[in-house]
Parts: structure tokens; C-alpha cells; sequence
């Protein structure tokens, strides 16, 4: 596993390490910066898309209020740490009323 490779060693293009120059160099940071470019068109191209159709931002009412008690009903995190909205559902300050018990008659 670990063995040198005779067979790639003995190549003309084995790469920088091995004295083959910088061929293989400049050929794979070539294709690192096209991968770059093609990601960040396409995300950014997803990215618009997205905007213009359902958004990307919600309301200030929203965001203020905190996404996590409006997604999940209940907040990220305790009192203190700035998601906390007291009286706001499921913020573990206020107790649901209890059920009624039906009675028999």
C-alpha cells in the first residue's frame, strides 16, 4: 500500500514532489478555480431564483419575534438570551390551562 509506485516514478509527468515540474500543479488549480466559479454562478443563480419567487427573508415581526417560537412553538433557548418572549406560546413560563374533565351526570 504504502510502497513506492515504480511504475508512476518512473514517468516523466510525476507531478511536482517527484520532478515532473508544474504541470500537474497549474492543470489542477485550473480546475479548482473553474469548480469555484461554476459553484458560486450556480448558488448564486439559486440564490436569485428563490428570492424572486417565495423569498429569502421573512417579515421584522418575524424575525423579531424569533423564528424558533414561530416554527416551532416553543424558543431556541431560555430567558436571557434574547429569543425569550414571555407570555408567547410554548415559552415554558405559561402554563396551558387545564383540560376539562367532563363530569358524569
Amino acid at each position: 500500500f504504502s510502497a513506492k509506485d515504480d511504475a508512476f516514478l518512473g514517468r516523466e509527468d510525476a507531478g511536482l514532489f517527484y520532478g515532473g515540474g508544474f504541470d500537474q500543479l497549474i492543470t489542477q488549480t485550473v480546475m479548482v478555480v473553474a469548480v469555484f466559479v461554476f459553484v458560486c454562478a450556480a448558488a448564486g443563480l439559486l440564490f436569485y431564483l428563490i428570492k424572486m419567487t417565495i423569498g429569502l427573508r421573512v417579515t421584522a415581526e418575524e424575525e423579531i419575534a424569533g423564528l424558533d417560537v414561530l416554527e416551532h412553538g416553543s424558543p431556541g433557548y431560555g430567558e436571557g438570551f434574547g429569543s425569550y418572549v414571555p407570555g408567547a406560546i410554548g415559552d415554558g413560563g405559561t402554563p396551558a390551562p387545564p383540560a376539562k374533565v367532563p363530569t358524569p351526570a
